[in-house]
């Protein structure tokens, strides 16, 4: 590239040196922020159409895009026709008269900005952004925001809600499939058995044991020949048959991202299609695994872990209503510590009552608060939320007095200062993070879309998908529509949004022109410094210019007589 990013003007408008976003990143890494901030988006003009078709188009949202074939393209003939296709091909007059509004038409001044993949500028971002060198914010930047939302727009909401479905499948069939499982005949509900998880060796040897899971080993196999043993291998299946299509996109992505794909949610999904190859594998094969508690164990945590990630998709579709998990997990980051310091106080208080009530344990009445060191730590975090029994203390402790002491103690500690504590900084926490929410949906939407170009076939991919250019059509700020058209994430309306807009403009300017003072009073103090100085200068000169025209005119007069 023979120019570089500064000062490259032409005609009036700045031109990027590059044929594509890939070009420019390789050739001028360090510029590729500033070009995308502050000439990412040009004005192409503005036109006035139909308040109707306007309304019609926009509904909630704060702009609409459109695919463009060149830069220098006739965008009002183009954006008329848009505007007619998307109110139903027939003009409708309004209501009781019909007005104009004005709008302005942009182009996206990055060529090839919503490629698909590596060619794009999508990928890109995200990659850098995974990887922790780009803020979030990046992606609520003009240019971007439009890339985001015209392939959201055009295809990315309707195949996320396809993945929906097919997820929505998956977590079905498999939830129905638990509830048949519990329904299987299992050691536990025969009298004198036990499970796995019990001290078997103490009421049997290993050989009566192994009899025993042999002989469950094959009634689990003559269950599963009656029609609840059919039905519940049947949906085991399925739910494996929809997660098929899911781990394909996910193996697909892992090159895609490299080290960036790390993350907490992506080592999760990991764990879940690894749980659903355990599950499937001991209910169809290994049948033994049944009778150990180890496999209940997988089977709840697979159930937490797919309804964990159910809100991963609802929260792109309703941004309003389901980011709340989103900032929950958020603001619980941020008080992490908070929460350890509350661990701690449990943990050692568990330790403490386990130790003083190690003499009572023998009692007849003995409370089962207290009998374990697991039972002293789930009574103490039972405690936070106020549920005991005040019997625990007075009449299942040999030292009533010390144990009322402790207990007062740690509720204070806990229940008074550190739980109203953590609540405190969960607010804040809750509502500084509810002021970002839209720069991380568009990050969400544009993972998922950017996820779903990476495996889609070239056969399926539209027209329209991956123009060149883009253009991008806003209202008009000189226009006299005083209705909110507020963006559905934000909820702020434009008229809330320009007071707002002219209250900072007001401050800067004011402090602006404070500035200017000061620095006008710092000249004037100097000047007049030196106009003090001046003075008796002047004074004194005159006075001697005085005195020698004086002695002058003397002599002249002398002469003269």
């Amino acid at each position: 590239m023979s120019e570089t990013y500064e000062g490259i003007e032409d005609r009036g408008r700045f031109y990027i040196p590059c044929s594509s976003i890939r070009e420019l990143i390789v050739e001028a890494p360090d510029a590729v922020l500033p070009i995308i901030k502050q000439h990412g988006v040009r004005l192409l003009g503005e036109f006035e159409v139909q308040d109707s078709k306007v309304f019609k188009a926009f509904g909630q949202a704060l702009f609409i895009t459109m695919a463009a074939d060149d830069p220098s393209f006739d965008y009002v003939s183009a954006w008329q026709g848009k505007l007619s296709e998307m109110e139903g091909g027939v003009a409708r007059d309004a209501a009781g008269w019909t007005s104009h509004l004005r709008v302005q038409a942009h182009l996206v001044d990055l060529p090839d900005a919503a490629a698909r993949g590596e060619a794009g500028l999508i990928r890109h971002l995200l990659r850098k952004h995974l990887s922790g060198g780009l803020p979030v914010a990046v992606f609520a930047l003009p240019a971007v925001h439009a890339v985001i939302k015209h392939k959201w727009a055009v295809w990315g909401r309707k195949l996320v809600l396809i993945e929906l479905m097919t997820y929505l499948t998956w977590l079905t069939a498999f939830s129905a499939w638990s509830l048949l499982l519990t329904a299987e005949h299992h050691p536990s509900l025969t009298a004198g058995s036990t499970t796995a998880g019990d001290d078997a060796s103490t009421s049997m040897d290993w050989h009566t044991m192994g009899l025993k899971v042999e002989q469950h080993v094959q009634e689990q196999q003559q269950q599963q020949d009656s029609p609840i043993g059919i039905t519940a291998v049947l949906l085991l299946l399925l739910s494996s048959c929809a997660m098929a299509p899911i781990v394909y996109m996910e193996v697909c992505t892992v090159p895609a991202y490299g080290y960036a794909w790390l993350n907490v949610e992506n080592l999760l999904d990991v764990a879940t299609y690894t749980l659903q190859a355990a599950v499937v594998y001991g209910y169809c094969v290994e049948r033994s695994w049944l009778v150990n508690g180890h496999y209940s164990v997988a089977v709840a945590g697979q159930l937490v872990l797919l309804w964990t990630r159910l809100q991963r998709y609802i929260r792109v579709l309703n941004p309003r209503r389901n980011m709340v998990f989103d900032n929950m997990r958020l603001a619980m980051s941020e008080v992490r510590w908070l929460v350890l310091v509350l661990a701690m106080v449990v943990t050692q208080f568990a330790f403490a009552f386990f130790s003083l009530y190690r003499n009572d344990r023998s009692k007849p009445q003995i409370f089962q608060e207290f009998t374990t060191i697991w039972h002293s730590w789930c009574s103490c975090f039972i405690f936070i939320v106020q549920m005991f029994d005040y019997r625990t203390f007075y009449q299942g402790s040999s030292m009533p007095g010390i144990a009322t002491a402790l207990f007062m103690v740690y509720s204070l500690l806990a229940a008074v200062l550190l739980v109203n504590l953590l609540v405190a900084a969960m607010s804040s926490a809750f509502n500084r993070r509810s002021e970002d929410t839209v720069p991380r949906l568009l990050a969400y939407r544009a993972q998922l879309c950017d996820e779903m170009e990476s495996v889609l076939p070239n056969w399926v991919i539209g027209p329209l998908w991956h123009p060149r250019w883009l253009t991008v059509l806003t209202i008009s700020p000189s226009s006299n529509a005083e209705i909110s058209i507020g963006n559905l994430s934000s909820g702020v309306g434009t008229t809330k949004r320009k007071l707002m807009e002219a209250q900072q403009a007001l401050r800067t300017r004011v402090e602006e022109l404070e500035e200017q003072v000061i620095q006008l009073h710092d000249k004037l103090s100097m000047v007049a410094g030196l106009l003090q100085q001046a003075v008796p200068l002047s004074q004194a000169g005159k006075e001697g210019s005085g005195a020698h025209q004086s002695g002058g005119l003397n002599a002249v007069n002398t002469t003269g007589d």
